[in-house]
């Protein structure tokens, strides 16, 4: 027998001894690997037996199922906590969140539903974020009707406004809403391409549409992305918005606004972060990169403060990215190379 088998062996051994959902999760935590077998008798347990606890505490135990990739056995965990803790907001996202990744998607809907009819004032950040996935993303991949699924995502659209004002000192709001403006733009491309391939089988909202509409819509959501993101940044000192200005920056730099893209990487570094965070390299990066696309737009190779000024964000940079983002680390190499080569000044002059 091997070492892990035996482990897996004496693990379920084990389950009958769990007298209470914090000993269930410290046996999941204990075990720290993904045995359905023994998650599976963990499950079997909570459902047969009265175990003491609270809705957080069937929370917890599915976190850790959902930990080890059992999403099946953690969403298990999730109905049996929502016997005793019907409306519980938390567990109902779960089981929404849980579900979909267990493919449960009629269970999914009831408890979505059984969620929304649940005050917004009562939701947290998990519910929003966990219904918002759900209607825009994991819904809509089992929707057969076109029309069903740009309902879906404006429903999406709606909870994402909703959060906005419940949460108010919260960005991901703003964030989701951008996204799901994006997705809907790309629904309409979509459906401007079907339109022109295939003039049958059209769904009602589809027949009522033609090609160059649709394209209409699709630039229309993609500003509505934009100026959602703007809304966010526009409140900086009332909220930190981090993430919006990383969607907003990348955004802009594909669209070749560089001027602007650096003043949002620099109102970046303008919120405290109260944890570490890996983005302010990346956000260092596309300023410095930016800086360099201007440099050769505007041929300005012979202003040395402004190559300088490149150089130094290049090293900020390099100072912060993580160890892993190798392909930025290579890109910055090769731009100052050629910048040094264009310019004749030295990479080292600047630090």
């Amino acid at each position: 027998m091997t070492e892990d088998v035996e482990k897996r062996t004496q693990e379920k051994e084990l389950v009958p001894e769990i007298v209470s959902l914090e000993k269930a999760q410290q046996r999941i935590g204990r075990a720290g690997i993904a045995d359905v077998s023994v998650l599976d008798a963990i499950c079997d347990r909570l459902e047969a037996e009265n175990l003491t606890g609270s809705a957080s505490d069937y929370h917890n135990v599915a976190v850790e199922m959902a930990r080890l990739g059992c999403y099946p056995q953690a969403f298990r965990v999730v109905e049996r906590g929502l016997k005793p803790y019907p409306y519980n907001v938390d567990l109902l996202a779960d089981a929404v969140y849980y579900g979909s990744s267990a493919g449960k998607w009629d269970k999914c809907e009831e408890y979505a539903e059984k969620l929304n009819h649940r005050s917004k004032g009562l939701w947290n950040w998990r519910a929003f974020t966990f219904l918002i996935d759900y209607y825009y993303k994991d819904r809509i991949d089992w929707l057969e009707s076109e029309d069903d699924v740009l309902a879906s995502m404006k429903t999406a659209l709606e909870i994402s406004r909703q959060a906005q004002q419940v949460l108010a000192q919260e960005e991901r709001g703003y964030l989701a809403e951008s996204r799901i403006h994006e997705a809907i733009a790309k629904w309409y491309e979509a459906t401007a391409e079907r339109i022109q391939t295939a003039a049958t089988n059209q769904t009602a909202a589809v027949a009522q549409m033609n090609p160059k509409k649709c394209r209409e819509y699709a630039k229309e959501e993609r500003q509505k992305a934009m100026s959602t993101l703007e809304k966010a940044l526009s409140n900086n000192s009332t909220m930190t918005a981090v993430l919006c200005c990383l969607r907003y920056a990348d955004l802009q730099f594909e669209a070749c606004n560089y001027k602007k893209t650096i003043e949002v990487c620099d109102q970046a570094f303008g919120y405290g972060e109260s944890q570490p965070s890996a983005k302010m390299g990346y956000f260092s990066y596309l300023a410095a990169m930016s800086m360099d696309c201007l440099i050769h737009r505007e041929k300005a190779f012979k202003e040395a403060d402004r190559v300088r000024e490149c150089y130094r964000r290049y090293n900020a940079a390099l100072a912060l990215l993580e160890p892993d983002r190798s392909a930025y680390r290579d890109n910055i190499r090769l731009r100052v190379m050629n910048l040094q080569i264009l310019t004749g000044i030295q990479y080292e002059d600047s630090v």
